[in-house]
């Protein structure tokens, strides 16, 4: 019963890995815009991050509204 119950349970997972990968592709013709306010912008890890997304913005045709939110 218990060799039973693993195999199913492996199965499950196997599906459910497999299916995942099997996303439409993202239509990137159209150009969206996003808002990212950003806090307290002093933290070397807090620009590190501001960058990634100002670059990853750039790279999906995205219009990007980042504003200090301490403004």
């Amino acid at each position: 019963m218990r060799k039973l119950i693993q195999t199913l349970l492996a199965a499950a997972m196997a599906v459910t890995a497999f299916s995942a990968s099997a996303a439409d592709k993202v239509d990137t013709s159209k150009r969206l815009t996003v808002g990212f306010p950003q806090i307290d912008e002093n933290q070397p890890w807090r620009t590190a991050e501001s960058d990634s997304f100002k670059s990853e913005a750039a790279n999906y045709n995205i219009d990007l509204k980042y504003v200090n939110a301490e403004d």
